[in-house]
């Protein structure tokens, strides 16, 4: 994975500066309780930085034989697409289907921040994911994917939410849920066909039992900030050698 680091694109004299990365897991994050609705994700921090300014997915193409989930003591998400989209952390599907689409519906940049929220119970299995890529009338962009391997690792340890009491559709509640997650970019998709430059979502392409609740993704900082910063520390510095 490929991800830029903002510190290091205001100083240095380069405009961007990049460092190769492979996915990382979530190791912390901050909710707002907004009642009924659930936990909303309003930060995450991964590999030391935090980020605050998050925008969650829109979903699409989900099936009702998935299940929906909630916290107990919260309203059921109303449809399949609902209960997938937005930031909301607390509630998804479960055994999410093949083919459920994340749209974001603006570009993305190979070095944007994404992310992917999963619940579970204890003890924890591991689940892995494969996500493609999809533009803006959600076709599938080339053979680009990316596997997600054991989202949030096992055990407690990275656990973001919990222990919650899990209500689903049908069957019993489940005791001691919880919520993991993992961050990456399109930098680390693998393919050999197709033009990255026009995604602006993201697919479900295979599924070993993950029970999604959210895909969400870091907004970027504009460029104009970043060369306002990297000016504006030039300035300075011609202050200081005239001093």
């Amino acid at each position: 994975m490929i991800r830029y680091s903002l510190i290091g694109a205001i100083f240095t004299t380069s405009l961007v500066c990049f460092e190769a990365m492979a996915a990382f897991t979530i190791t912390d994050a901050n909710f707002a309780d907004d009642g009924p609705l659930g936990q909303r994700a309003t930060s995450i921090t991964v590999d030391g930085n935090a980020y605050t300014d998050l925008v969650g997915a829109t979903a699409s193409d989900t099936q009702a034989s998935d299940g929906r989930f909630w916290e107990v003591g919260d309203t059921a998400p109303g449809t399949e697409d609902a209960a997938l989209s937005g930031l909301y952390i607390t509630d998804g599907l479960l055994n999410t289907s093949v083919g459920v689409k994340f749209q974001f519906g603006n570009s993305i940049g190979l070095d944007d921040i994404l992310f992917v929220f999963e619940a579970d119970a204890s003890p924890r299995t591991p689940d892995d994911i494969t996500l493609g890529v999809i533009g803006s009338s959600g076709q599938v962009i080339g053979d680009y994917t990316l596997t997600l391997s054991d989202i949030g690792g096992s055990g407690t340890t990275n656990r973001l939410y919990g222990t919650y009491t899990i209500d689903r559709e049908s069957g019993s509640n489940i005791s001691g849920g919880g919520v993991w997650g993992v961050a990456f970019t399109l930098a680390e998709f693998v393919g050999t066909t197709g033009d990255l430059s026009g995604a602006t979502g993201l697919y479900l392409s295979v599924n070993t039992s993950g029970d999604l609740t959210a895909v969400g993704r870091v907004i970027p900082e504009p460029a104009s900030l970043i060369l306002f910063g990297l000016s504006g520390l030039i300035v300075l510095r011609r202050g200081r050698l005239a001093a």
